[in-house]
């Protein structure tokens, strides 16, 4: 269940402050962050998690990276045309 960890709260390097995990496992159009396994494997076991809610395929595009500065703000777009929807 994905569900289950959202309500843990964790400091965020990239943001500068806290989080939930809600927002950790969803941040990447819908998959969890690159980040999440140094960020939040101390308190949660993040690979089973992964391993478990997402496919093999998802789980490599999570750590994939982020390639080129264009391909992130173009992610950003993405991420904010898809919430205005």
């Amino acid at each position: 269940m994905k569900e289950k960890y959202d309500q843990e709260e964790f400091y965020c390097p990239k943001l500068g402050h806290h989080l939930t995990f809600k927002y950790c496992r969803s941040e990447n159009l819908g998959l969890p962050c690159a980040r999440i396994i140094k960020c939040c494997g101390d308190k949660i076991p993040i690979q089973s998690f992964l391993y478990t809610n997402y496919s093999g395929a998802e789980v490599q595009q999570i750590f994939k990276g982020p390639g080129t500065k264009i391909n992130s703000i173009l992610r950003v777009v993405q991420r904010v045309n898809k919430d205005d929807n």
